[in-house]
């Protein structure tokens, strides 16, 4: 490498250029003059351009007429190293120079491609000649304009020196304007300033009905408005004596608001002009506001005003009390609490004297006004407070009445049925021996439908408590409609019979079979309407007849059924019609027949309000009367108890041949309840045993395991419902060491069966229960086939 380099200058390995040419004289100065030629000229180019570029910097590619003057150069360096070549062969550095001629020729050449687009972009001499044209139009045309433009402004400038002459003579007309509207400007900003004010005032009242923070925040914001010194509230007492209920002072000033005594009168001489609103004045008297019940501020359009109190004539006394406010003028308005003086709004100017404007005089009396309106509601919000504790006490009273009646009514239903469970009980036992004799029979008859005649009469007034208790609700569920129809006849028909007058109930074909709706409401309705007209119907019929109203509701299935009621009987007079269902209201007819208690009409109607419908009646003297009774009800493709069979009256003799002894524990603590019982059910072939209380039935469970329970709700030591939940739990976990006290537990799917038995005429009691785990439900007094059925 170090070797090569020493050879390229000179070389010594290569002939030089003029070889080639035979070194014939004529043509060696041909090369050599040509390119001697061409070099002077390529090396003139580069020069003149970069003279140019240096010249006129403004030039767009000034770089790419570098790039080019580069290339010439390179050229023109070329051609005298080929004039060299002729003597001395460094052919080495005319290659080198010839590939730096090509790397620069190249790159111009490619930027030379990449501006040509810009090259073309440019305006052609043409287009340049047709701008200047345009230009020079363009100048022509603002130099017009300009001459134009001296013209206007000479014009104007004249009407400038006119126009101000005539405004220097305006302009002191409108100072003196000025000064008249900066004056008014000012007002109004002042009164907008109290008006705002007054909004903040009244908006404060308004955030509490609190009185202290309402005067503490009135006194505040008052002071700080009309800017005064002091602001304070005086109330009087009953005794027209009073005391400083607020005070607000500016900074510097004593607070004379702690000392309750600071003042005994508010005026206390004879020559206080008394200011009102309608210019009038007056003098008021010299006298102590307690000795004259507020004196003359017990006058609704007044207000006191006195801008300097040593020039007012005031009496020493009364100097040195505003001395002791530390005031020099002051306004003082009345506050009225209705027709009642209530207090009075003081404002002090303590810096010297001052003259209130009007403006400011209002604003308090506006004040004290909105002050009177705050202490009445006060006062009535007090009296709502108070009003309130008193309804609460009265609410809480009222509750204890309805627990206590509630209870009242709970206990007079127990002890109310449970003896006539023994009554009804023991008579239907009795009518079933055949060895008595007719008399007897006839008697026991007497007794069992005196029975029945108090039953429902309790029933009638528990019930129409439970009303007024608020106690009655609705428990709707899926029922056969046909059946409880077809009860009600076979119930009705044989009294009926008696009275030998016809019964006959209608179904149109389209009442559903299933309904869902409260069917011991439902049940209880019809059994009174039904009652009532063969009650009152002596000759003739009775007749239910049941269809379905046409209506629109919410689906299909939602149906209104009307029963309808028709009887023969006497009739109803027009005059009797609107208490017919009132409560222990009873028509003459229902007097004439000396029985009833007349609250069944009004259960009823009370029943049917609850299931969406209600009672009407059309009567005629002597022709009778239509019961209609409306009530809404959900129609069903199949009810849940379509399979229960009633016995219908028959008699049950015993149980069928080759069944198991059913041990059956009769959990009851009244004595004559549990012996009628037993005398139901031993001679049908019931394995029987007794408990007086739930803690021996509990036990009996444990080790007897019977198959069914009759459980009393009300027993001493352990009641029916502790029973019950002890049972149920022991069945639902049945514990190993459990299991082993039960004498072999049966499995779950022969679990005991539970049914509770209580004297309550509560529905609510029903529905406990049946939650605590029961399997029925009945209801004392009850009978036999009642109890089989369950």
């Amino acid at each position: 490498m170090l070797e090569w380099f020493p050879n390229m200058l000179p070389p010594t390995q290569y002939i030089p250029h003029g070889h080639c040419y035979l070194w014939q004289t004529p043509l060696v100065w041909l090369h050599l003059t040509s390119d001697a030629l061409i070099a002077v000229a390529y090396y003139s180019i580069p020069a003149l351009l970069i003279y140019f570029v240096q010249k006129r910097r403004d030039v767009p590619f000034s770089k790419v007429f570098i790039l080019f003057s580069a290339f010439i150069l390179l050229c023109g360096t070329g051609h005298l190293l080929d004039i060299w070549t002729l003597w001395y062969p460094t052919y080495w550095i005319s290659g080198i120079e010839k590939a730096a001629t090509a790397l620069v020729s190249c790159f111009t050449a490619l930027k030379l491609v990449e501006l040509l687009p810009r090259f073309l972009s440019l305006r052609t001499p043409e287009q340049l000649e047709q701008i200047n044209q345009e230009l020079e139009k363009q100048i022509q045309e603002r130099q017009q304009a300009d001459e134009a433009l001296k013209y206007a402004y000479d014009e104007l400038e004249n009407r400038v020196k006119e126009r101000t002459a005539e405004l220097s003579e305006l302009n002191d007309a409108l100072a003196i304007e000025i000064q008249e509207r900066i004056a008014a400007e000012y007002a109004l900003r002042q009164m907008a300033e109290r008006e705002r004010a007054t909004a903040r005032v009244l908006q404060r009242m308004r955030q509490s009905l609190d009185l202290t923070t309402i005067f503490n925040d009135t006194t505040e914001e008052l002071r700080q408005a009309i800017q005064s010194d002091r602001v304070l509230i005086y109330r009087f007492n009953p005794n027209w004596s009073g005391d400083v209920v607020s005070e607000s002072v500016a900074p510097g000033w004593n607070v004379i608001s702690q000392s309750p005594s600071f003042a005994e009168t508010t005026v206390d001489q004879a020559s206080c002009v008394i200011r009102q609103f309608d210019g009038q004045e007056f003098l008021i008297q010299d006298t102590y506001l307690q000795e004259t019940a507020g004196g003359n501020y017990r006058d609704r359009t007044s207000y006191c005003c006195v801008s300097d109190i040593y020039s007012a004539g005031f009496t020493d006394c009364y100097l040195r009390l505003l001395e002791r406010l530390q005031a020099k003028a002051y306004v003082i308005v009345p506050i009225f609490c209705g027709s009642q003086l209530w207090g009075l709004l003081a404002t002090y100017q303590n810096t010297g004297v001052r003259d209130w404007g009007e403006a400011e005089i209002r604003m308090v009396s506006q004040i004290s006004s909105h002050l009177a309106i705050a202490v009445q509601q006060a006062e009535l919000f007090a009296q709502t407070q108070q009003q309130a504790v008193e309804l609460q006490q009265a609410k809480e009273s009222a509750d204890a009445a309805n627990l206590a009646k509630s209870e009242f009514l709970a206990n007079m239903s127990h002890e109310l049925r449970t003896p006539l469970n023994a009554i009804l009980g023991f008579s239907q036992l009795m009518l079933r021996d055949t060895s008595l004799q007719e008399e007897t029979q006839n008697a026991l008859a007497i007794v069992m439908q005196s029975g029945k005649h108090l039953l429902a009469l309790i029933n009638d007034v528990l019930e129409m408590s439970k009303i007024e208790a608020g106690r009655l609700t609705l428990h709707e569920a899926g029922f056969d409609l046909h059946s409880l129809l077809h009860d009600l006849e076979q119930m009705f028909q044989l009294k009926a019979e008696a009275k030998q007058i016809s019964l006959s109930f209608d179904l149109a074909s389209d009442v559903s079979r299933y309904v869902q709706t409260d069917e011991s409401k439902l049940r209880q309705i019809l059994i009174n309407l039904l009652g009532n007209a063969l009650k009152f119907t002596h000759s003739g019929g009775v007749a239910l007849q049941v269809r379905v109203e046409n209506w629109h509701g919410e689906s299909h299935l939602d149906q209104r059924l009307i029963f309808e009621v028709i009887d023969t009987g006497p009739g109803i007079a027009p005059e009797e019609l609107p208490l017919l269902f009132e409560p222990f209201q009873q028509t003459q007819t229902g007097l004439n027949a000396t029985e009833g208690s007349g609250l069944g009409l009004a259960i009823s109607q009370k029943y049917a309000r609850m299931l969406g419908g209600e009672i009407s009646v059309v009567s005629h003297l002597n022709r009778g009367s239509i019961f209609s009774l409306r009530v809404q009800a959900n129609f069903l493709e199949r009810s849940a108890h379509t399979d229960y069979q009633p016995l219908d009256g028959k008699m049950v003799i015993g149980l069928a041949p080759d069944q198991l002894p059913y041990r059956i524990l009769i959990a009851e603590d009244h004595a004559a309840s549990r012996l009628l019982l037993s005398q139901m059910l031993r001679p049908l072939g019931f394995d029987l045993r007794e408990a007086e209380n739930g803690q021996e039935a509990l036990n009996l469970w444990q080790s007897w395991q019977p198959h069914l329970i009759l459980m009393d709700m009300r027993m001493p030591v352990m009641d029916g419902r502790t029973a019950i939940q002890q049972i149920k739990a022991a069945e639902a976990n049945c514990l190993r060491e459990t299991c082993n006290q039960l004498n072999g537990f049966r499995a779950n799917d022969q679990r005991t069966i539970m049914i509770a038995t209580t004297a309550s005429a509560f529905e609510e009691e029903r529905q406990a229960v049946l939650a605590l785990g029961c399997d029925d439900f009945i209801r004392k007094p009850f009978t036999q086939n009642e109890i089989l059925e369950s």
